[in-house]
């Protein structure tokens, strides 16, 4: 069985048990749903994983590294090392029919539920240098394990996760918003408007610019990130 396959079974469950929570407890779960599980999605995709796994934005302990595993993996995005290979590739082909975020390039069905299943396939020094981070090697053979022991407790933030990671992926390629840096075929969106929601990852076109840029001004997840170093 795929990844994909995995990541989309786990969704399902989640969304199934999801609506068995809201039947019995639909206050407690509307309030999991929405503020609990946006906070705990961008912990887990834009500090840990984003920021900090793929691009090293910030210097974390050896705790704050676990505990970024563990949060990363109830946002049900596939193993560390296959997410940061597919958002490597996404940075090199972004605006071209290689882009796996780029709905309008690949479809937007495919982007939604296809973008997770990119192997992980980036050059050799990128290889080495995530296969050497801490506790990698642990949370790749062991990911959808951990994933499925907190399935139950966690369900309605693991399927709403599945959903802001899809929003997050289209919306910041719509065809609006500050369009004005742009470089080559880029097709990466600046929407400001959305900062209430996107604490930071709405800066998309100035975060390709400059990846190594930390902090894009007002930045909640920048923020959160240098809070969690002192972990």
């Amino acid at each position: 069985m795929s990844d994909l396959q995995k990541i989309h079974i786990v969704a399902l469950i989640s969304h199934i048990l999801t609506i068995i929570y809201f039947i019995n407890w639909p206050l407690l779960t509307l309030l999991i749903i929405f503020p609990i599980s946006l906070l705990w999605f961008h912990l887990g995709h834009g500090v840990f994983i984003h920021r900090y796994f793929t691009h090293r934005h910030f210097k974390f302990s050896k705790l704050g590294i676990l505990l970024g595993h563990i949060i990363y993996v109830t946002t049900n995005m596939g193993p560390a090392i296959m997410w940061a290979g597919m958002h490597i590739k996404h940075h090199r082909t972004s605006g071209t029919e290689e882009d796996p975020h780029e709905w309008r390039k690949v479809g937007l069905l495919k982007a939604i539920f296809s973008n997770y299943g990119e192997s992980f396939s980036v050059d050799l020094k990128e290889a080495v240098r995530l296969k050497k981070e801490p506790y990698v090697k642990f949370f790749t053979k062991y990911h959808y394990k951990l994933l499925l022991l907190m399935l139950v407790p966690l369900a309605p933030i693991i399927a709403m996760s599945f959903w802001w990671k899809q929003f997050t992926t289209i919306v910041v390629h719509l065809d609006h918003g500050d369009t004005s840096k742009r470089i080559g075929s880029d097709t990466s969106t600046n929407i400001n408007w959305l900062h209430w929601l996107m604490w930071g990852d709405e800066k998309h076109t100035d975060h390709h610019n400059n990846i190594r840029k930390a902090d894009l001004g007002n930045d909640y997840i920048y923020m959160m990130g240098k809070l969690w170093e002192r972990i």
